[in-house]
């Protein structure tokens, strides 16, 4: 390194602690501005870190949960929160498409069952009905879907467009949205998890192989953008890929059984399920051992 470019580093360095002192700023702190800027499209939305107990954590994670279908499966997502409880989750991350969406194709209200965006709003998200969405006292962190997008469709009487997600978040603080289609979450000082709900043009949901829509979004990270964790939703298949690229990637499989309309254009039926991970970290903060545990349904 020259003098020039030793001058010049000794410099910034310097501009930077006096920045850092001004306004208090703390180490993990700085490290996530430093994120941000160094993968500025995959910078954590949020730092989970905290939950790490003896060099370990635990969480669930499920998807396509298609509130308000005829056809979703609440007996599938309450089982698997009450195995989640069961196991001691420390949070739960969903993978998109937490509701049905808003006039998706012709006869598309006959399919669902509140006509009422506020009704819907009202039942599967007020933790004191019996029919609402599983509330296990951890907080579960979740993206917006390419199904849930169809609700900014939808306006209100002052004309506003409806934001389902934003509208979830307000209703219950243990749900939390993250992001539309994907976001990047902390898990430990060094571990990142990435969520995507990829958009259609990603592949189709009847591909030549289940795996085609997880390798070619595995394809399309460049390294210095990779996670230690990808989960997928949309496809709603179960998949791993253990390791490629030097990272553990997963499709996630959905809680909503097979529709007519999708029976209707040889769309594959889903796999039903959702997945317990315990994370093992190493002393430097980065991940060490992950094991997943699948849990399907099979009925």
């Amino acid at each position: 390194m020259t003098k020039e470019k030793k001058g010049k580093l000794e410099s910034l360095k310097e501009e930077l602690f006096t920045v850092v002192k001004e306004y208090n700023i703390n180490t993990k702190q700085l490290e996530a501005l430093i994120d941000a800027e160094k993968y500025r499209s995959t910078a954590p939305k949020i730092d989970l870190s905290e939950h790490i107990k003896n060099g370990k954590v635990v969480f669930g994670a499920l998807s396509d949960t298609r509130l308000n279908s005829k056809y979703g499966r609440p007996d599938i997502y309450r089982s698997l929160y009450s195995r989640f409880k069961e196991e001691g989750v420390s949070y739960v991350l969903h993978c998109g498409d937490i509701t049905d969406g808003y006039m998706r194709y012709k006869g598309h209200v006959k399919d669902q069952i509140y006509q009422s965006y506020d009704a819907m709003l009202e039942i599967f998200f007020d933790s004191k009905k019996p029919e609402c969405y599983p509330s296990i006292g951890v907080d579960t962190y979740f993206i917006g879907g390419n199904i849930d997008a169809t609700f900014l469709k939808k306006k209100d009487e002052e004309g506003e467009r409806t934001n389902v997600c934003l509208d979830i978040a307000k209703k219950r603080k243990d749900l939390i949205f993250m992001d539309w289609n994907a976001a990047t979450i902390k898990i430990g000082p060094k571990a990142r998890v990435t969520l995507s709900h990829p958009l259609p043009g990603l592949g189709s949901r009847k591909p030549y192989a289940i795996s085609q829509p997880l390798q070619a979004m595995i394809d399309s990270i460049s390294p210095g953008e990779k996670p230690d964790i990808l989960l997928m939703g949309y496809f709603q298949r179960r998949y791993e890929f253990p390791g490629t690229k030097g990272f553990r990637s997963f499709m996630v499989p959905s809680s909503i059984s097979q529709t007519p309309y999708d029976s209707e254009r040889k769309i594959p039926a889903p796999a039903l399920g959702g997945i317990i991970f315990e994370v093992y970290f190493n002393k430097d903060g980065s991940m060490g051992d992950v094991v997943s545990t699948d849990i399907p349904f099979y009925d």
